[in-house]
């Protein structure tokens, strides 16, 4: 009965809240123009899948990215993650690349310099966050078969300060979706790690020659349960996965992302799985966990369908305060855009707001929900692309590589495919993996970088030029975690208000928007902005607009 009276409750919120955004709010333009820039900016990454290798999942999921700001100059710069052979038969020279932002629309590499040359790793997973306290950003990476943990040392180099995850370094199998978080809200960042299978390759010589025509997939392979591992304050780390309830779960994990989704001002997880229910991890406010997927309402789709989950971002799309969450998919399946509608749960609105129909037959990864055109509504990117190279002979509606799709948001959340009129960015036919968005060039608007597997990295330069107005937040926490990991950002403007909450770790196991982005359309003016420093409020007043703002949180 209590589901039945849920369920009923959640049609009449839909019934009342779909498309119910500000109609008045209105942009000068709705151009979009998202150019190649790849060559011209020196952003030059090839991607090693671990080639000869394509029936081990490894070698097929792909690896991620970050965009951060790791020599605090105000430019956001790039780090790709690699793969490489997990035969030593077929080892060979691979290592993640870090970019540092020229500051003119181009970049040069500094993997080396920086001291962040790897070997013989996979890497899958990445997020930045400052778990030190010291004023720069660190790295974590999940890889396959271990996570390693990169300080920044604040002079252009990072350190490998693996040791201090103690026997969770090496506790992971499969390394997926990974974010810095402030479990218990003391005042520094813990780390999430996802872990997908225990992919072996003694269990994959057993199991290969029984799922023709595809190689083994993750069913074959035990699951495992993701780990918490809580800061300590002092420079390592402690498991928790067991004591806070995340052990008590295993599944296939892909992407991840952090968030307080029920509005009680403490960070959630939700977790992406492949081919099984996802999961919701409900923090109680004291560090400990319950999943609460299926109650509120994104273990399946509104049809009660188990998805190939793989990538997922959050954020308001119809302005009501509460972040939604856009789940992608496995080819076949459509992607899923899930409503929030607070202590209501979730509903799946993906029919209604037409936000999944034009990718359904492609395999999807990464995922960005981001106003692209700045007329304060939040348009959708979405990376596609098969895990196998020859899958046009079995499965003729799809193809690896496949064109990402760029859907505009029209004010009322309904979305449009405008891809083919949207610059030649949007017309690259690669094989997407994992996708990062923020503001590269300085110029006020959001850029897009793309991992694709086995290739070439693509740069997505935004040149949309619509003369809407926009502001950027860079926010700073005292007695909360430094980076202000969880705190959220109101900006309201006459007839408008949007949210977004600043979160590490999103996308498909990538790194993206440490500095709040608010398109603002044809407003000049802003009429406020509210910091929610997890349960304690800030009021900013009389802003300009077209310009980047630092808050820092009052002690």
């Amino acid at each position: 009965m209590l589901l039945m009276n849920r369920r009923l409750r959640w049609k009449l919120a839909i019934a009342l809240a779909v498309g119910a955004v500000a109609g008045s709010y209105a942009a000068a333009q709705d151009r979009f123009v998202l150019t190649d820039a790849t060559e011209k900016s020196r952003l030059h990454f090839l991607h090693d899948d671990g080639a000869n290798e394509e029936g081990f999942l490894v070698s097929m999921m792909g690896s991620g990215l970050a965009t951060f700001d790791f020599d605090n100059d105000g430019w956001v710069d790039v780090l790709f993650l690699n793969g490489s052979s997990i035969l030593p038969t077929n080892a060979r020279s691979t290592s993640n690349a870090l970019f540092r932002n020229q500051q003119n629309k181009s970049f040069s590499e500094v993997t080396q310099q920086s001291n962040m040359q790897t070997s013989q790793t996979f890497a899958l997973g990445v997020t930045a966050g400052d778990f030190n306290e010291d004023g720069f950003e660190d790295i974590v990476i999940s890889n396959f078969g271990s996570v390693t943990l990169w300080k920044n040392q604040g002079d252009g180099t990072f350190d490998d300060v693996t040791e201090s995850l103690g026997e969770s370094k090496s506790a992971i199998a499969f390394g997926a979706g990974i974010a810095f978080l402030d479990v218990e809200k003391d005042g520094d960042l813990d780390i999430y790690v996802a872990d997908y299978v225990d992919f072996n390759l003694t269990k994959f010589d057993k199991v290969k020659s029984l799922s023709y025509p595809y190689p083994p997939g993750p069913e074959k392979f035990d699951y495992r349960h993701d780990r918490l591992l809580l800061n300590d304050g002092a420079g390592a780390f402690i498991d928790a996965s067991e004591s806070s309830g995340i052990a008590s779960l295993r599944s296939p994990s892909m992407g991840i992302v952090c968030g307080d989704f029920d509005g009680d001002n403490d960070t959630d997880i939700f977790v992406c799985s492949d081919a099984r229910p996802n999961l919701l991890f409900m923090n109680d406010g004291n560090g400990k966990f319950t999943d609460e997927a299926l109650i509120m309402g994104v273990a399946r789709t509104g049809a009660g369908n188990i998805l190939g989950s793989m990538g997922v971002d959050a954020a308001d799309v119809d302005h009501d305060g509460q972040e939604d969450l856009f789940v992608t998919s496995y080819s076949g399946q459509s992607p899923v855009l899930f409503k929030n509608l607070g202590s209501l749960g979730f509903q799946d609105v993906t029919l209604q707001t037409k936000s999944g129909k034009d990718v359904v037959n492609h395999a999807n990864w990464g995922v960005g929900l981001v106003d692209f055109n700045n007329d304060g509504n939040r348009d959708l990117m979405i990376g596609n692309g098969h895990l196998f190279k020859w899958v046009h002979d079995v499965e003729q509606q799809t193809d690896f590589k496949v064109q990402n799709v760029l859907l505009s948001n029209n004010r009322k959340g309904i979305f449009a495919n405008i891809s083919n009129e949207s610059g030649d960015g949007m017309k690259i036919v690669e094989s997407t993996r994992g996708m990062a968005f923020d503001d590269l060039d300085n110029d006020g608007d959001i850029d897009c970088v793309a991992l694709n597997s086995d290739a070439k990295a693509s740069y997505l330069q935004n040149e949309s030029s619509n003369g809407n107005h926009w502001i950027q937040i860079e926010l700073v926490g005292t007695w909360m975690n430094r980076n202000a990991v969880g705190a959220k950002v109101t900006v309201k403007t006459k007839g408008h208000q949007q949210t977004a909450e600043k979160r590490s770790g999103r996308s498909y196991q990538s790194h993206f928007g440490s500095r709040l982005h608010f398109g603002l359309g044809s407003a000049n003016k802003v009429e406020s902005i509210v910091v929610n420093w997890m349960g304690h409020s800030t009021e900013y007043r009389d802003l300009e607009v077209d310009r980047v703002h630092t808050f820092i949180q009052p002690r």
